[in-house]
């Protein structure tokens, strides 16, 4: 596993929706655990298919 620095803030999460679909979003200034919690709730990643696969972090200068 990877160490993250302290107070890393940026993150790329890569999972599949409810439906199977993957899915790849772009957070800022979140915590790991709000922008986990925020892809869940844009994706409606709960259900049996839904699934997070990678969760990346990013320096802010990583960003296109």
């Amino acid at each position: 596993m990877q160490t993250v620095p302290r107070g890393h803030d940026c993150w790329i999460i890569i999972g599949k929706d409810d439906n199977g679909i993957q899915k790849e979003a772009h957070f800022l200034h979140y915590t790991r655990r709000e922008a986990i919690q925020r892809f869940r709730e844009m994706y409606n990643c709960i259900g049996k298919h839904g699934v997070i696969l990678s969760v990346i972090p990013k320096f802010k200068w990583d960003f296109p």
